[in-house]
């Protein structure tokens, strides 16, 4: 069966201690407008101009066998998350082209599930803005 892998830099997010989550969203650009008025004409023209970046939202869960391995792989996501620039590239092993997204430093990437720290677990949800088309 195939198997779908998310690269997110040099970082599998599909195997080993990682595995994005549903929820994750790669987001949609954002179309910068401009609107024009006429004293001749009831209404106004709305004009693309431009198109803005995209969010995408990743959650990510580190499961680990211990707590070192789950502190190294957290260090290793929050690593590739604060690149000034990076490459998310999605292939859903279908036969069909790679989605590659050019992103940037991560916004906000938080973490939850504190408590779940003696499981050896940990899930973060990064904030990541992107250029508009993969």
């Amino acid at each position: 069966m195939p198997t779908p892998s998310l690269m997110y830099g040099e970082l599998d997010l599909m195997s080993g201690a990682f595995s994005a989550l549903v929820g994750t969203s790669f987001g949609a650009w954002k179309s910068i407008t401009s609107e024009t008025s006429s004293l001749f004409l009831d209404g106004s023209a709305v004009t693309g101009d431009a198109s803005g970046n995209r969010t995408i939202t990743l959650k990510v869960e580190i499961y680990a066998k211990t707590r070192a391995e789950m502190i190294a792989a957290s260090e290793l996501l929050i690593g590739e998350s604060n690149r000034g620039t990076n490459v998310l590239v999605f292939d859903a092993d279908d036969g069909t082209s790679q989605v590659v997204y050019e992103t940037f430093r991560t916004a906000e990437p938080t973490r939850t599930d504190d408590e779940s720290e003696a499981w050896r677990y940990r899930e973060y949800t990064l904030t990541i803005p992107a250029l508009p088309f993969a």
